[in-house]
């Protein structure tokens, strides 16, 4: 990962280790910080396009450009789960079925990023919440509303057997709809 002005600030007190980060690149921010103690272990995550900051094989790379992200992981130490939740303003999924794209196309953001080529389909915003931990990702909701589409998605994930069982509903022309 490639910065400019790189701030970070870290403190540790007994049991508390509080750390503060602050990165920039091309106009891009990211901001980190983590507070942990013998119970919970805070994680929180902002940034004008968290795509700036990860590597290509993160899977942020694989879903999203664009878009401004607010995350929050909430794990209790005493379990190991996290309960994640995930903000997603102005943001692009990409690598979409050409099907999800096409019920995109009868609306000015969908007429729009066909003529700007964009990737995908772009999203006004989403959220995505769930809780994981070693073993699976459960009690996954998320969704995404744009004015040509919506999408609404729950489920889990079993890592360990490598299963996915997710269900959701798509709304073409959602502010009609």
């Amino acid at each position: 990962m490639k910065v400019n002005n790189f701030i970070a600030g870290i403190l540790k007190q007994g049991k508390l280790l509080s750390i503060n980060s602050k990165a920039s690149i091309n106009n891009h921010t990211l901001n980190y910080s983590r507070e942990k103690n013998e119970q919970v272990d805070i994680n929180l995550i902002s940034s004008s396009d968290i795509t700036h900051f990860v590597n290509n094989k993160h899977p942020a790379k694989k879903l999203l450009s664009d878009g401004v992200i607010n995350m929050k992981s909430v794990r209790d130490l005493n379990t190991m789960d996290a309960k994640v939740n995930i903000d997603l303003k102005d943001f692009v999924l990409i690598n979409s079925p050409a099907s999800l794209k096409i019920l995109s196309l009868p609306s000015i953001s969908g007429l729009v990023s066909i003529a700007e080529g964009e990737e995908g389909i772009r999203f006004g915003y989403g959220q995505i919440s769930y809780t994981e931990n070693e073993k699976n990702f459960k009690n996954i909701e998320a969704f995404a509303v744009s004015d040509s589409i919506g999408l609404v998605i729950d489920g889990e994930i079993q890592r360990e057997e490598s299963t996915v069982d997710m269900s959701g509903e798509i709304s073409p022309m959602h502010l009609v709809n």
